[in-house]
């Protein structure tokens, strides 16, 4: 028996330590520690020469190595690379309009929106209404019914051009003012009132335009199965119209983009666009000319296919250029430019549209 105050045996324990490497160095490369140095006056340095104290010329740059190994070294071409036009600009930027336009957005808006063609809208929205409204008395009669009293077709009128102006300013507000269905914009609830709107326009009226809005005329609307059809044709005055206006209201500076626009638009349609580097993804295509300063739309194009015909631009532009000869991305942009040749504008696209042979012609 041990006492209280014995101490039990330890057992033998071993000092861990850390093995240093070895490293077989040749007796040849291996080198002495240096030694420090002395104070005595036999181990002072000599003095450089005096041709040591000069200035030394800088070094040379290094080459700049790329992915194939291709030394880049500076050329002097002769001439200012930032120089981007050599030819005179010959035209007048700016607005075309007259100098006492009321300054109020609503004289702006007709710029582009003009009477004209708010009166073509009234007049092919009340005739397209009328054709809807016989073809619903046609199939009541046929099926021995008739129109309830709360239809759309009997509740309907006749619109005016400063009732398409209200719906127009409706629907531009319904852009910047989200909700998540259309009724909703009309409703009643404290919280999420938009006093607005009904103060404007009634919902059910504004239901009945909406699904009556019309631009072109129907009854001359071609054949789905007819293959030379306008694939735009319910829309292509507006389109034209605004086109034209776009070009007569400005004029833009010497510096223009020629690229892709993308209209969002997750419907079902034939020639809905898929571009992922595009913000909206999803949408309608255009090809749009634009001044570089500004983001100003001078000129478009909607993109409905390839194998739509009226997609050809040879009948457009074959009397300026050789149309056999050139690519559709080529072409795309001389018939974009081609109100602004010869007046010395700078034309800006990226890699989908540059080729030597665009150069030369817009050169020529």
């Amino acid at each position: 028996m041990r006492g209280p105050d014995e101490e039990l045996p330890r057992p033998n324990q071993r000092k861990r330590t850390r093995r240093q490497p070895q490293l077989n160095i040749p007796a040849a490369q291996q080198v002495a520690p240096p030694t420090p140095p002395t104070t005595s006056s036999s181990s002072r340095l000599p003095s450089p020469p005096a041709s040591a104290t000069q200035q030394m010329p800088p070094p040379p740059t290094p080459p700049v190595l790329g992915n194939n190994d291709f030394v880049w070294q500076p050329v002097d071409i002769g001439f200012d690379t930032r120089e981007t036009n050599s030819f005179d600009f010959t035209a007048r930027p700016g607005q075309k309009v007259q100098e006492n336009l009321p300054n109020d957005p609503l004289s702006f808006v007709k710029l582009f929106l003009t009477d004209e063609l708010i009166d073509q809208i009234v007049s092919q929205t009340n005739a397209y209404a009328e054709q809807r409204i016989v073809e619903a008395e046609n199939n009541a009669t046929a099926n021995n019914t008739t129109l309830g009293d709360h239809s759309k077709f009997k509740l309907w009128k006749p619109t005016t051009r400063d009732e398409i102006h209200k719906l127009l300013g409706l629907l531009l507000l319904q852009g910047m003012i989200h909700k998540p269905t259309l009724r909703d914009y009309w409703t009643t609830d404290a919280v999420f009132s938009t006093p607005i709107f009904s103060a404007i326009m009634g919902r059910c009226r504004f239901e009945h335009l909406l699904s009556f809005l019309h631009f072109n005329d129907n009854t001359q609307a071609p054949s789905r199965t007819d293959p030379n059809r306008y694939r735009l044709h319910k829309i292509r005055p507006l389109l034209d119209h605004l086109e034209q206006k776009f070009q007569e209201v400005y004029t833009p500076e010497a510096a223009i983009c020629i690229d892709e626009s993308l209209i969002l638009w997750k419907g079902r349609l034939l020639f809905r666009q898929y571009i992922p580097n595009k913000r909206k993804r999803f949408g309608v295509k255009l090809y749009a000319l634009c001044e570089s300063s500004t983001g100003y739309m001078y000129k478009f194009r909607v993109y409905t296919g390839r194998d739509d015909p009226n997609h050809d631009l040879d009948t457009d532009i074959q009397n300026d250029v050789p149309v056999a000869e050139l690519l559709s991305s080529e072409k795309i942009v001389m018939w974009l430019v081609k109100p602004l040749l010869d007046q010395g504008y700078s034309v800006y696209t990226d890699n989908f549209y540059t080729s030597t042979k665009l150069a030369n012609l817009l050169l020529a």
